[in-house]
């Protein structure tokens, strides 16, 4: 889902990351191993002749399993929402639609880069401490990446996807960003 919206001084973009083969992967794994814990346990007791316990401990186990595949599977659908306001920009995930974690603020006139990313990697990768993918695929038109100073000390990277309104918000507050098309 992509949206746009804010005032002339604010810009607020949200991108859905694209399925993976790491992401069926997991979501094949949160499935199978539900399944695998429920066959395991039902064998356990079989073997043990514990014939009294099976219809309680496979209640128990699928509402187990329930509950294991509700809170796994919103890591499996990830949204990045990139919010600009008064110079300041903000990322955050948001998972599975249900829970959402700032990942980063920062003020956009104290970066010391700010560029259109060209290729999978940005020359500043290599001297940074910490590097943010945010984006919803390396094959997107628009990434673009900053380099900051987070509240800790530690030289952070990150990657994000900016419409055309945010690029403008972020020449406007930082004036080294020019190369951004």
């Amino acid at each position: 889902m992509y949206r746009d919206g804010g005032s002339e001084y604010q810009a607020e973009y949200s991108v859905l990351v694209k399925p993976t083969a790491k992401t069926k992967l997991l979501k094949f794994g949160i499935i199978f191993g539900a399944i695998f814990l429920f066959v395991l346990v039902y064998a356990i007791l079989s073997i043990f002749n514990a014939g009294f316990l099976l219809v309680p401990s496979a209640v128990m186990l699928i509402v187990l399993d329930v509950f294991i595949i509700w809170f796994l599977w919103k890591y499996t659908n990830v949204e990045y929402d990139y919010l600009v306001v008064k110079g300041t920009l903000s990322i955050s995930a948001v998972y599975g639609g249900r829970s959402r974690k700032e990942l980063f603020s920062t003020t956009v006139s104290a970066a010391s880069v700010i560029s259109a990313c060209e290729g999978r990697c940005a020359p500043e990768e290599a001297k940074v401490e910490q590097v943010y993918t945010c984006v919803s695929s390396f094959d997107s038109n628009d990434i673009v990446y900053i380099v900051f100073t987070n509240q800790d000390g530690k030289k952070c990277l990150a990657y994000f996807e900016a419409n055309s309104k945010m690029k403008k918000l972020i020449r406007f507050y930082n004036s080294s960003a020019r190369n951004l098309a």
